[in-house]
């Protein structure tokens, strides 16, 4: 069971499971992108600042399905913290992050780095996102070589 742990540790599943954000979008929206007025919808890092609850789906390459739920702060700097449980091929873990960042682009999509903590070889990874349902939610992409998961996170406050 030890190896197991070390194996996931080293997979960075702590950080493709990393991606579920309080704070209103900058502007009303509708469905198509568009604010109330018909221009074109904006986002920025603003409209994810905040505490997010999230879960992911899938496998990871050479070591079978994968699944995780946790919790996650976006600050408004950039940086990402939270803690998760991950169940890996029958194994379950809990796992911390305190060393990540995040950008969001003006599309309204985004990408994310995780980084466990220092010393504990819990690994790397790698999320894409999009802001969904006027900022209450962001649909998650592991984009780590050898992550086959996808999610959503959705806000813990509003």
């Amino acid at each position: 069971m030890q190896q197991h742990n070390l194996t996931a540790k080293r997979a960075g599943l702590v950080l493709d499971f990393t991606m579920v954000l309080n704070a209103p979008m900058s502007q009303a929206h509708d469905g198509d992108g568009n604010d109330e007025r018909g221009r074109a919808r904006t986002c920025s890092e603003r409209d994810v600042v905040g505490d997010w609850g999230f879960s992911l789906q899938g496998s990871v390459v050479g070591l079978g399905p994968a699944a995780g739920v946790g919790v996650m702060h976006l600050d408004q700097y950039g940086r990402i913290t939270g803690a998760e449980t991950v169940h890996l091929n029958g194994e379950v873990q809990k796992l911390t992050f305190n060393n990540g960042s995040y950008r969001v682009f003006p599309d309204c999509t985004g990408e994310a780095v995780f980084i466990g903590e220092p010393g504990t070889g819990e690994g790397y990874g790698t999320v894409s996102f999009a802001i969904v349902q006027r900022g209450a939610a962001l649909q998650l992409l592991a984009t780590t070589p050898g992550r086959v998961l996808s999610g959503r996170a959705e806000r813990l406050h509003r």
